[in-house]
């Protein structure tokens, strides 16, 4: 699912439980003020970018209030477009991602040693059974 810089930034917001209710859930009144007071949106182009999550099924809305939840994660939005990344920049070679990423980057020691763990840790049989 692409979303675009906006969208993010809505459903960043959706995701933080710190203005989430205990369900999850945040009115679309609530999350239209937050956004006209974090970027300076208008309620307008909130609501365009409400209908165009639903339109996506990123997000889910309940009535009589109109409160909004998630239907995605930030995980599944970066698995995703880490996936599409790998399969359009480096052929789908997760090597090749992989060598990319730490040839132009700074890894200190401590990241190197948690890569080894995880790598480690990775079991191929179970990836192989969930398809993941």
């Amino acid at each position: 699912m692409k979303l675009s810089g906006s969208e993010f930034k809505v459903m960043e917001i959706i995701w933080d439980e710190n203005y989430v209710d205990e369900n999850g859930e945040i009115t679309a009144k609530e999350l239209s003020d937050i956004l006209i007071e974090k970027y300076g949106w208008s309620k307008n182009s909130n609501y365009v970018y409400f209908k165009r999550l639903l339109e996506k099924e990123a997000i889910a809305r309940r009535y009589p209030d109109y409160t909004i939840r998630p239907l995605i994660t930030r995980e599944d939005i970066v698995n995703e477009s880490v996936v599409e990344m790998i399969d359009q920049v480096f052929d789908g070679s997760v090597l090749s991602f992989f060598s990319g990423f730490i040839n132009d980057q700074k890894v200190t020691k401590k990241d190197i040693e948690g890569m080894k763990e995880i790598i480690e840790s990775f079991d191929l049989e179970d990836k192989i059974k969930t398809g993941r």
